[in-house]
């Protein structure tokens, strides 16, 4: 399977596609198919024809994966500690998590390090790439490939851990295949700050960081399906860790403003930040039109569902046009600036979920994974108000998984 031509056709994508060792390569359909083409959506599209994609051996793979990614929890300690969730638990924390539920990621190999998606080259790129052309099987690998010269970011596939795995879960390999490269296409989207991935604050390397990416990847995988295929990705999906499979409850708690300031708070005020975010995570969508902490005391920003955005416009919009043309005096608690506030996350993934082209509804969701975006492009600051939060979500979502897991 050699180098592909640019094309403003279906028949191109993803733009270039390299064999680097893998003999059987040609058992999967890769790159000449429609409906891979047609389930993409605009901006994936636009993102599959920046990236090359190689097709490597287990033992590629095993040397480009990152060790830093080679985590995950144990299902059966996690779902023991997060049977606390919904109780008034102080002691219930991702860190505690983290600690007390440490799993063993070779479980899951065959299942995640099937794909992987790389924003930048690491110091020790040039060692890296002499190992990855070692361990190639040389009478499969593509001619003439200046691989340790290709610019970045790379998306590499195994075919034969796809392969393997379908098998496994009796599933059609080309439905695999699929599944695997929207996913990493998926990461390649929400790549805001590559530079983010060599450094120390990149959030992946935090539970949290990993359970927000990750659940947001597949749950743009999943948008990529309809009936009956949307339930063989779910099925993958149930295979990978638990941290991956939060997906299906992104749109279920009511999403926040981005905090402005990055003040630094104490401990108290941490603490009182962390039940509200929960208290809030473990609500109905629609249970109150607006949370907001009183003027004197600086706290988290207001909250508001999707079905309280929509009421509050409805309510809102008479008195607004009146204050604007009548002069009519207003509530300061329904001022346009916090109307504003609660609306920007809704709209902003409204304009990515029909970026993506999405059929799924999902407000919510997709505000979600603009907000993550948002977050990793600010430079994923460490300010409680931004983190506490995350790190409640990823609880939940944890949470969620242990009911949904199969």
């Amino acid at each position: 399977m050699g180098k592909t031509k640019k094309s403003p056709t279906w028949r191109m994508a993803p733009a270039c596609i390299y064999n680097l060792g893998f003999p059987a390569a040609r058992e999967l359909r890769f790159g000449h198919e429609e409906r891979l083409w047609r389930q993409m959506g605009d901006r994936m599209r636009q993102t599959a024809l920046q990236i090359p994609v190689f097709l490597v051996n287990p033992a590629q793979m095993d040397v480009l994966y990152p060790p830093r990614r080679k985590k995950c929890l144990d299902t059966d300690r996690a779902k023991n500690i997060l049977q606390h969730y919904d109780r008034e638990d102080d002691n219930l924390s991702i860190d505690r998590l983290e600690k007390d539920a440490e799993g063993d990621w070779q479980t899951y190999e065959v299942f995640v390090a099937v794909g992987l998606y790389v924003p930048c080259h690491s110091e020790n790129w040039p060692d890296t790439a002499e190992e990855v052309l070692e361990r190639a099987e040389s009478d499969s690998m593509d001619p003439q490939v200046d691989y340790a010269g290709m610019p970045f970011p790379h998306i590499y596939l195994c075919p034969e851990r796809i392969l393997e795995g379908a098998e496994t879960l009796w599933i059609e390999p080309q439905l695999y295949l699929e599944a695997v490269y929207y996913h990493e296409l998926a990461h390649a989207l929400m790549d805001s700050n590559p530079k983010l991935n060599c450094r120390p604050e990149d959030p992946y390397l935090t539970l949290w960081g990993r359970t927000i990416e990750e659940s947001s990847a597949n749950w743009i995988t999943c948008t990529r399906f309809q009936e009956p295929d949307v339930y063989l990705v779910q099925k993958i999906i149930a295979s990978q860790p638990l941290e991956y499979q939060g997906y299906l409850a992104l749109g279920k708690p009511p999403l926040y403003s981005l905090p402005a300031k990055f003040d630094s708070s104490p401990a108290e005020f941490r603490r009182e930040m962390r039940r509200e975010f929960r208290r809030v995570l473990q609500a109905e969508s629609a249970r109150a039109m607006l949370i907001s902490k009183g003027p004197s005391i600086e706290g988290p920003p207001d909250y508001a569902s999707w079905e309280a955005v929509q009421k509050i416009i409805y309510t809102l919009l008479n008195p607004l046009l009146l204050s604007r043309y009548f002069g009519t005096v207003l509530n300061p608690r329904y001022s346009e600036i916090i109307l504003t506030r609660l609306m920007i996350p809704y709209v902003q993934g409204m304009q990515l979920e029909r970026g993506l082209g999405s059929p799924v509804p999902g407000r919510t969701a997709w505000g979600r994974i603009f907000q993550w975006m948002e977050y990793k492009k600010k430079g994923a600051p460490r300010d409680p108000r931004y983190v506490i939060y995350w790190e409640e979500l990823a609880l939940f979502l944890l949470a969620a998984s242990v009911k949904t897991s199969l």
